[in-house]
Parts: C-alpha cells; sequence; structure tokens
C-alpha cells in the first residue's frame, strides 16, 4: 500500500504490505508486512534521506523512491525475501488514491455493518490512530467491505474497470511488469 501524500519522485511510500498466499486463484490466507526497519540487504538509500537520518540500506518504506516502478517493485520484493525468510512470485504496489476510486466505483461500502462513502487511508488512519487498531487489521476491514461489494456483479465490473484505469494510469504497478490482468481475473 502506497501512500503517495508523502512526496518523492516515484509513487509513494510503502505504508503496509501483506504477502498474499492463493491457492486455486482464491485467497488462502495473508500475512501483514510492516515496513518499519525492513531493509535491503546491499542496495543504499538516495543520498538525499541518508542526510536526512534515515540510515544506510534502503528501507521498505522508502523502496518506491524512483520514478522507475519496476525497479521499486523488484526492490520492495528483495527487501520482503530477505526480512522474511519468503519467496515470491510477484509484487503489486497501489496507491491510496487507486484505493479510493475502486472504493468509489463500488459505492457505499459495507465496513463492520454500515454502509458508508470512505477514504481507504482515512478509514485506516482512524482505524489505526483513532481506535488503537492494529494497521494489518485496519487493512483488512477495508479489503472485506470490498471482497463484498465485488459479490455484486454490477459493483464487481465496475470495480475492476476502475482497477485497471488504475494501472493504465501508472497508480497501480506490478512486477512481473504486465502480469496484473491475469491477477485481476
Amino acid at each position: 500500500a502506497l501512500d503517495e501524500s508523502e512526496p518523492r519522485p516515484g509513487i509513494g511510500a510503502a505504508d503496509m504490505g501483506f504477502i498474499v498466499h492463493l491457492e486455486n486463484g482464491k485467497i488462502k490466507n495473508y500475512t501483514p508486512v510492516y515496513p518499519h526497519g525492513l531493509t535491503h540487504p546491499n542496495v543504499e538509500e538516495p543520498e538525499e534521506y541518508q542526510a536526512q537520518g534515515a540510515g544506510k540500506m534502503l528501507l521498505l518504506h522508502d523502496s518506491f523512491y524512483w520514478e522507475d516502478s519496476q525497479k521499486c517493485l523488484k526492490y520492495a520484493k528483495e527487501i520482503v525475501e530477505y526480512n522474511q525468510n519468503v519467496s515470491l512470485d510477484a509484487v503489486v504496489g497501489v496507491s491510496s488514491s487507486s484505493i479510493d476510486a475502486i472504493i468509489k466505483a463500488a459505492g457505499p461500502i459495507e465496513i463492520n455493518g454500515t454502509e458508508m462513502n470512505v477514504s481507504g487511508i482515512d478509514l485506516i488512519r482512524e482505524k489505526d490512530w483513532g481506535e488503537g487498531m492494529d494497521r494489518a487489521e485496519a487493512v483488512k476491514i477495508l479489503i472485506r467491505g470490498l471482497v463484498k461489494a465485488s459479490k455484486d456483479k454490477n459493483k464487481k465490473d465496475k470495480m475492476v474497470k476502475a482497477a485497471l484505469d488504475e494501472y493504465s494510469k501508472g497508480k497501480i504497478v506490478m512486477y512481473p511488469e504486465g502480469a496484473f490482468v491475469k491477477l485481476l481475473a
């Protein structure tokens, strides 16, 4: 999950991640990946971030610094693999504005039994900072609302169209390049 409110040449700051395990095209489970303290084994932080005290090695939080999304996705993949001792098949980066476009396409989504028109990042921050909920749990609440909305064929079609539009704008990125449409299907 990329927060573009943190300015940089690339898409945004990596604020939260999940390792999503798929089985026969269905989500089997999620493993939360908190970016705090996760570093690349041999790629350095941009010089300007080192000057600000970020440390020497590239943080997962800063892995989307560059304009080259494929480079950023590759670095994020390597950081997670190195720190979590896993092998990943693919990496998807989704900006908060893309999440909002998908939510908007779905119309109001149900969050804990209440239909809401909501900004994804605002909901997550409210649950995380306002209510003290774990960030991964806050994201899962949003995901559950989107999954429930996608069960309605009309909403699902609009959500897919919004996701494809965001992908074409470079606000949703995937490594390996070009695999997003297959994943979405």
